[in-house]
């Protein structure tokens, strides 16, 4: 077996981190045509996590796989949960304009089918990568490995035909779910682990470089086009990406932990840290609307620790009764 994936891989987690920052920049915007881009840009991020948990999970055994799910499901009930809290409180701590929001817009049959179906809510955007993990570890316990793989060439060609003819005929299109982001990163995960173990010599990094450059020219292009191409872009630069991660091994940092133990819950609380921002600071001088991302990305990074800090002590004091007793 290739060495790159007996030993942890340090570059990997200081991707995740960068890559969770990318996330916050997708939706903490700066100001103008350069905030509009840099959020077009960072839509590669999200993929880095699903090729990130194809990676990993490519060679674990149906027992591991069923805590990763019974993992999404806890972290999807907690973001649902945040989330809602957020909604009442949005609504004036109202319940009655509340209940009115799970009437008008939850409790639908059009909602339902596009949440199960296609993952998309009105909760909050960051329960569609949850509800679409969910769906790519319950495919990798059901399906052969060799199944999913072929079954993520299916999707990734469908999704690159039909981004392209919205493109072209300017209908709308629903991404950000299990077959369009999820299923084919997870499986690229995969088939990036099994290809570095097989191949005595694999392709370059200059070559996955130069790869990767041509995904973000392609998602430049469709900042100009005003188009969904931006997708077709990510199919090549977070792959990229993640490979010439994968194929390296820098020293341990400060990064590391940040996106080793830290990045996913960053991931997750980011909504809830712009929304809190925005609520004290809904309208911000032009100094400030620079500088708010990355106030945001701090303020995340805190919430992140906090909650972790509070997870660990909280196990630690039960295991501590649980001892006494």
């Amino acid at each position: 077996m290739n060495p790159v994936a007996k030993k942890r891989n340090y570059t990997i987690d200081a991707l995740k981190a960068v890559t969770a920052w990318f996330v916050v920049l997708n939706h903490a915007y700066f100001p103008g045509v350069f905030g509009q881009y840099v959020a077009l840009l960072s839509h590669f991020a999200s993929p880095i996590f699903f090729i990130t948990a194809g990676y990993f999970a490519v060679h674990t055994k149906p027992s591991k796989t069923k805590k990763s799910i019974m993992k999404m499901c806890r972290y999807l009930l907690f973001a649902y949960t945040i989330n809602l809290v957020r909604i009442y409180i949005q609504n004036d701590c109202d319940f009655s304009l509340f209940c009115a929001f799970f009437q008008e817009k939850i409790f639908t049959v059009r909602h339902m089918l596009f949440f199960f179906f296609l993952n998309e809510t009105y909760v909050s955007g960051v329960v569609w990568f949850l509800f679409t993990m969910l769906y790519c570890y319950l495919f990798r316990l059901l399906l052969k490995r060799e199944a999913l793989i072929k079954l993520s060439y299916f999707l990734t060609a469908l999704s690159f035909l039909i981004v392209i003819a919205s493109s072209v005929f300017h209908f709308y299109v629903p991404i950000n779910n299990v077959w369009i982001r999820g299923i084919p990163f997870f499986a690229i995960g995969g088939y990036i682990r099994l290809y570095l173990e097989r191949e005595e010599n694999p392709m370059s990094r200059l070559n996955a470089l130069l790869i990767g450059l041509v995904g973000a020219v392609i998602i430049s292009v469709s900042f100009f086009a005003n188009n969904l191409l931006w997708h077709v872009g990510t199919l090549l630069l977070s792959p990229a990406l993640y490979y010439i991660a994968a194929r390296s091994n820098i020293k341990k940092n400060i990064l590391c932990p940040l996106g080793f133990k830290y990045s996913f819950m960053v991931y997750i609380m980011h909504p809830i840290v712009i929304h809190a921002y925005d609520a004290l600071r809904p309208t911000p001088g032009l100094l400030e609307a620079w500088i708010r991302p990355f106030l945001i990305i701090i303020l995340t990074i805190m919430v992140a620790l906090l909650y972790y800090f509070i997870k660990d002590n909280l196990i630690l004091m039960i295991k501590k009764m649980r001892g006494v007793e």
